[in-house]
């Protein structure tokens, strides 16, 4: 749903929240009173919030048909089986957990992972919110993709050691690492330069040599 207010028919999206917050009241705590989180925005910022968490514990007995709402709701991301979103979103990363079935690692470690990267980065982990495609993964192949995205954001700082995590994950494509830096200490301090650095000081020094040279004849 767009949350622009005149491009909905308002009425019928106060219908939608009447009817989902009389029926799930669990949904709707967030939009009143001082301390609603979303107690402040429009009417159909509101009903898309509630909506979506209608879709997530409905859709495995309605289906899609359970974001219709007599076409108010708008599908983002279909929610679908992980066998298939999930895994080849799994397979397609390049930091990644060392198994994908929960039952093989210590889910409590991971978990800590996952809320160390979505705390200090938390642009990293939309995609695993209530609203993005991944978040009917299950937690490693969650895990992974947190993972991915922190590494992919810090691998020319960091290196392979982005994708450690206390030995959680393992890397199967790095990144290349950044030109190295070369660096000089000097009576007065320190210099600091890349290759191409280096290379216009040698280029410079030839030329102040044949100057030299020159007046020197010339003399």
């Amino acid at each position: 749903m767009s949350p622009d207010v005149t491009a909905v028919n308002l009425t019928a999206v106060g219908q939608a929240l009447d009817y989902l917050c009389s029926n799930y009241g669990q949904y709707c705590t967030q939009l009143y009173g001082a301390d609603g989180r979303y107690a402040q925005c429009s009417l159909p910022q509101q009903a898309t919030y509630v909506m979506n968490q209608y879709y997530q514990d409905i859709y495995e007995a309605e289906g899609d048909q359970a974001c219709s709402f007599d076409g108010v709701g708008h599908i983002q991301w279909s929610i679908v089986p992980n066998t298939t979103v999930c895994h080849g979103m799994y397979n397609s990363l390049s930091c990644r957990t060392k198994f994908e079935d929960p039952s093989q690692m210590n889910e409590t470690s991971i978990g800590l992972a996952v809320e160390y990267i979505c705390n200090t980065e938390s642009t990293l982990c939309s995609a695993l919110g209530t609203s993005g495609p991944y978040v009917t993964c299950n937690n490693l192949q969650r895990a992974s993709f947190a993972m991915d995205q922190y590494y992919k954001k810090f691998a020319k700082q960091q290196g392979a050691s982005a994708c450690d995590f206390g030995g959680q994950a393992q890397l199967l494509v790095q990144i290349a690492a950044p030109t190295t830096t070369t660096t000089t200490s000097g009576g007065d301090g320190n210099q600091i330069g890349d290759t191409a650095g280096a290379s216009q000081m040698m280029v410079l020094t030839s030329w102040m040599l044949i100057a030299a040279m020159v007046l020197m004849i010339t003399i």
